[in-house]
């Protein structure tokens, strides 16, 4: 993990914090890899731009051939799900689906609409629960699944897809297939990233992840209280104490946080 004060961590909060239709979100992903190990921004998006170059004329049937159908993008393998090691934090990671070509279907996604957005193919997300999926912004019932090789889906599909996924008895419910904005996305990826480095028992993981979601208004209390046991757990006694300090203004125990970022802080002593 970066440190919290480290360059990609104040851009990512800069981004969350400024109109959600200024984030572009190949730059946000970026940044969310950034803070755990080092990644050339400019450079990855140059990558990026290089596959859009690759889209023969813009319309989603050149989208899905350029991305998914094999040979890949400049002959290498086309991009798919990683349906293997899922819940790796490679998968979530934007510059390692790059290199690795494979990934979860949030990250997935936020590729697709990048190159999409580069080639005049508008594609939006669509945070269907427990799989996100990309559909098209001049044909809304178009939508495409980057995990299962960009196969096309119509509504029904969808909604087939979240049976499966969920179960028959589950309801379904339209909005689902609603376009997401760039908060609740990250929100998502982020809460993948924790909940895969929690599984690894991967402390400095967690809270670089939990420092990201952290920045992502509204100030959400669980979150800062979980970021200040990450941060505890890898010994960085000062910037845990303060993700304490939000709260004290207003939490129904903030005697009680206060008093435990009292102790944090004596530790550094």
């Amino acid at each position: 993990m970066r440190p919290v004060s480290d360059p990609p961590l104040a851009r990512f909060a800069a981004l969350m914090a400024g109109p959600e239709s200024d984030v572009s979100l190949d730059e946000a992903a970026l940044l969310v890899a950034a803070v755990d190990h080092p990644v050339d921004v400019a450079a990855r998006r140059a990558e990026i731009d290089r596959l859009s170059a690759g889209v023969a004329e813009p319309t989603v049937d050149a989208l899905r051939q350029a991305l998914f159908s094999p040979p890949g993008p400049a002959g290498g393998p086309a991009f798919t799900g990683d349906a293997d090691t899922y819940d790796h934090p490679d998968n979530s990671y934007l510059d390692r689906v790059l290199d690795r070509r494979v990934g979860l279907p949030i990250l997935l996604s936020i590729l697709t609409c990048e190159v999409g957005r580069r080639s005049g193919v508008a594609m939006a997300p669509v945070a269907m629960p427990g799989h996100v999926l990309v559909r098209s912004v001049a044909e809304p019932r178009r939508f495409l699944d980057p995990f299962h090789g960009g196969r096309e889906l119509d509504g029904a599909g969808c909604a087939e897809l979240f049976a499966m996924l969920h179960g028959p008895r589950a309801p379904f419910s339209e909005r689902y297939l609603d376009p997401v904005a760039p908060r609740l996305l990250f929100t998502r990826v982020l809460a993948n990233l924790e909940a895969s480095y929690a599984r690894r028992r991967r402390r400095a993981g967690m809270a670089g992840a939990l420092a990201l979601r952290a920045t992502i208004p509204p100030l959400d209390p669980d979150v800062q209280r979980r970021l200040s046991a990450a941060l505890a757990a890898v010994g960085d006694w000062r910037a845990s104490a303060a993700a304490l300090q939000p709260l004290l203004a207003a939490a129904p125990d903030a005697d009680d946080l206060a008093r435990r970022a009292r102790v944090l802080l004596a530790r550094t002593n």
